[in-house]
């Protein structure tokens, strides 16, 4: 369970306005709310004996850190619980070379801590873990009354707001792609052995597997099934749908778990995009659907037509997906991913598009099992992706074509790498590229905060310079 929509809003605000100043009262005002969640927390480490807390927030590619801490008592845990806990800001910005990424943002923050403040309804176990408990955090300043605007998590549940004050709510799942090796980097499977939907990785890696499904579920990550994909080693879990910011938190935990479960069973999990070079890699599709009160409004249950707010919507994610692109294929490898246009068979996208059941679109509307109505996937995601900058650009995106009423363009019924009009935008599949369409997005860049975006560019220009020196 994520957080409460009546903790996230104090009601006031524009729906058309980017970041509304949150403080540590709008997060937090449903006092009866937060008591009740606690009272809740602290009588299921009593019964379960739970004698550990890691506590963890994510850093600005999404990758989980943490601490480790010991319960002592419950009145201790209570203090901790709602005093928060420290991080050094540094976290946020440690690139995956181990140095600072240089931005406005470490100018400013560098030395400072920051608290991160338990979600208390995102308490569950770490099932692979002896008595250990976990929550998620919304980030502060060390003041705790003052978000940390920068934070991917707190971005995400700012377009949550945004979204809610239309009287709206997002239901989402995402499809997760990895790679399953040893512990020297081998395949699994020996060179030349048919690998899509087959048998022999489920057999050859089956503990494993039971493991991690007896484990996500006792963590409370709803997954529905997995099965071998295209290149060697690669599986694909198929998430339940979520509403609110919980599919997001889900991910995280679900590759923490693909990960160290891995490791203890003598495999490695590999969330890296284009393991091979070849442009055949691993992704994340985030599958979502726009409700209110009466139930899903992307679709007419009846007839299947798209609502006008569903082609809207699409409008939005169209209008805007060229500057979602660095958000959603955050390195170098990743965006180059969507380079060979002239490959009519390959289901990355490479033009921007929508179609029905259509694999060869950006974005894909499908049919639900069940009275639900249609739902849409967006598949610009690379797995190494940030899964709350999926959802946050996602919804910012939608949201745009919502309040400014976008038209929907044509339907492409045919292969999106070739059957497109001429001047058909194309997704970016360079870095360089990626990052001016983002800056040049006026609307998604005041939507997602503009502190926010020069971190991101900082980043991903960072990112950049990198692979260059490594090719060098």
């Amino acid at each position: 369970m994520g957080l409460k929509w009546s903790t996230l809003s104090s009601g006031k605000g524009s729906p058309t306005t980017g970041q509304e100043h949150l403080t540590m009262s709008t997060i937090t005002e449903d006092k009866v709310y937060r008591l009740k969640e606690l009272k809740r927390v602290l009588n299921d480490f009593k019964k379960r004996g739970i004698k550990w807390i890691r506590v963890e927030i994510t850093d600005i590619n999404g990758m989980a850190c943490c601490k480790m801490l010991a319960v002592h008592t419950l009145k201790d845990l209570e203090s901790k619980l709602e005093r928060g806990f420290s991080f050094p800001s540094g976290c946020i910005i440690n690139s995956h070379s181990g140095s600072f990424y240089e931005s406005a943002f470490k100018v400013k923050y560098f030395f400072s801590d920051f608290c991160a403040l338990p979600d208390l309804g995102s308490f569950r176990m770490i099932p692979w873990l002896e008595d250990t408990a976990t929550f998620s955090t919304v980030l502060y300043h060390i003041n705790r009354k003052d978000l940390v605007v920068e934070h991917p998590r707190n971005v995400a549940i700012q377009q949550l707001h945004r979204l809610k004050s239309l009287g709206l709510s997002l239901m989402s799942a995402c499809e997760l792609e990895f790679r399953l090796c040893g512990t020297q980097g081998q395949d699994l499977l020996e060179e030349g052995t048919r690998i899509s939907f087959s048998t022999k990785i489920l057999i050859r890696a089956n503990d494993y597997i039971k493991k991690l499904f007896e484990c996500l579920k006792q963590a409370g990550v709803p997954v529905d099934g997995i099965h071998a994909e295209y290149i060697p080693g690669s599986l694909e879990l198929i998430m339940k749908p979520s509403f609110g910011i919980k599919t997001a938190d889900d991910v995280v935990m679900c590759k923490n778990a693909c990960k160290e479960i891995a490791l203890c069973n003598g495999y490695i999990a590999q969330f890296i995009p284009n393991p091979s070079g070849t442009g055949n890699g691993c992704t994340i599709h985030f599958n979502h659907s726009i409700w209110d009160k009466s139930g899903n409004v992307v679709s007419n249950v009846a007839t299947g037509d798209l609502t006008d707010m569903g082609k809207h919507w699409i409008a939005g994610l169209l209008a805007h997906s060229r500057g979602l692109t660095p958000l959603l294929a955050p390195t170098v490898s990743g965006i180059k991913m969507f380079t060979d246009y002239d490959n009519t068979d390959r289901c990355e996208p490479s033009y921007v598009s929508w179609g029905r059941h259509n694999r060869s679109v950006t974005f894909r509307v499908k049919d639900a099992d069940g009275p639900s109505g249609s739902y849409i996937e967006n598949r610009i995601g690379r797995i190494d992706a940030d899964p709350y900058l999926v959802l946050a650009g996602t919804v910012a995106a939608g949201l745009d074509g919502i309040i400014n009423k976008l038209p929907l363009p044509e339907e492409c019924r045919g292969n999106a790498h070739k059957d497109m009009p001429n001047n058909t935008p194309k997704i970016p599949c360079d870095m360089v590229e990626g990052i001016a369409a983002l800056v040049q997005d006026t609307a998604l860049c005041e939507a997602l905060g503009q502190e926010f975006v020069d971190l991101i560019v900082a980043v991903r220009r960072h990112e950049i310079e990198y692979c260059n020196e490594k090719e060098i």
